[in-house]
């Protein structure tokens, strides 16, 4: 099977984060920023697509292991993002590995919005994590990417966007949050926010309606442009990509959250 195959394969199960030339730069702003709590420590990387983030990660963890639901993108990532201490394996959100308490840090990067029940999944979460192991969790902020907060997310990809009170929530009885981050901090109340809603809607109305569109309207896209290109001029991009502590009155597209395990060492 040629890559291009394997891309598209791979991207049908599990959105964009399968492909093999990984242009996200929010994904790899939130790596690059894990590598500062991750030395010399065994990692768990939750939805590892093919392996770019376990691969850098590697570098300066003491082991990795990468755990996907895409066979497709397990194969890529062996293939292209192998190392001496990595390993890849499939898995899913129910079930994420049958050991427990293995692992000194957990990364989880845009998959709470894709899972069915997420109190199982932050069960297995802590489940396979050492006692006072940390959870890297990233997910997308509800309050800037919903029109309304009891609206579906606009991208079909997500089953649920959450609000920061919402997660927090959730986490409260096996995770402490001990710092929280962000990316793309805008003005609560604001209409940055407003637009931000609005572009995140039209982006994946546009990009529904090219994806379903006939050979005439995909011509026609093209030629227009703008409708082929989806509004790709995101408004928050004039703020802060990498995750940074966010201010009193801001909002950020995405948490990023660090959590630390309520587990304890057991004598």
């Amino acid at each position: 099977m040629d890559i291009e195959k394997l891309n598209q394969k791979a991207n049908n199960l599990s959105g964009v984060r399968p492909h093999f030339l990984y242009g996200n730069l929010l994904d790899q702003m939130r790596y690059i920023e894990s590598l500062n709590y991750i030395k010399g420590l065994d990692v768990l990387d939750i939805a590892s697509g093919i392996g770019w983030g376990s691969f850098l990660m590697s570098t300066i963890a003491k082991s990795v292991k990468g755990i996907d639901l895409s066979q497709e993108a397990i194969n890529t990532s062996n293939k292209y993002y192998s190392n001496t201490n990595i390993s890849y394996e499939l898995g899913n959100s129910k079930r994420i590995l049958s050991e427990e308490n293995l692992y000194d840090a957990i990364i989880s990067f845009e998959t709470l919005e894709h899972v069915e029940n997420v109190n199982i999944f932050i069960e297995e979460l802590y489940r396979v994590g050492k006692p006072n192991a940390l959870l890297i969790l990233s997910t997308p902020n509800g309050y800037c990417t919903k029109l309304k907060k009891d609206s579906k997310p606009s991208n079909p990809f997500h089953l649920e966007e959450y609000f920061k009170d919402e997660l927090y929530k959730m986490l409260e009885e096996k995770w402490e949050v001990v710092e929280y981050k962000g990316q793309y901090p805008i003005k609560h109340d604001s209409n940055d926010v407003i637009e931000y809603r609005k572009w995140i809607h039209d982006y994946w109305y546009l990009k529904n309606l090219n994806d379903k569109g006939s050979f005439l309207f995909k011509l026609y896209s093209r030629i227009i442009g703008k409708i082929f290109n989806y509004i790709t001029e995101e408004p928050a991009y004039n703020h802060s990509c990498r995750p940074i502590a966010v201010t009193e009155g801001y909002e950020p597209i995405a948490h990023f959250l660090i959590c630390k395990s309520k587990k304890q060492i057991t004598l």
